[in-house]
């Protein structure tokens, strides 16, 4: 068996600016067991975690920082600590 979480939340007009920030966490743990057939997703005591924080400037212009951890199986985790970060911008024109 496995559980997942999603957490996220909207902050607009963040400190009365025009920026606002919708940050973001998720959570994966596959705790017990073994997959259906064909599934191929689900590894035994695998953990990982991923938050984002994306700023928004008027709805046009976006930066996202996100930081995604890898823990837990460590034989046959082939992601096990492969942390990785990340920096996105992007415009709506």
């Amino acid at each position: 068996w496995a559980y997942r979480l999603l957490i996220r939340n909207e902050y607009t007009n963040l400190f009365g600016t025009s920026w606002g920030v919708s940050p973001t966490f998720v959570w994966f743990h596959d705790v017990n067991g073994s997959p259906p057939a064909n599934s191929g997703t689900f590894l035994e005591d695998r953990k990982q975690a991923i938050l984002v924080l994306p700023f928004s400037y008027q709805n046009q212009y976006t930066i996202s920082f996100k930081y995604a951890w890898f823990g837990g199986a460590p034989q046959s985790n082939v992601f096990q600590d492969r942390d990785s970060w990340g920096i996105t911008f992007s415009a709506a024109m």
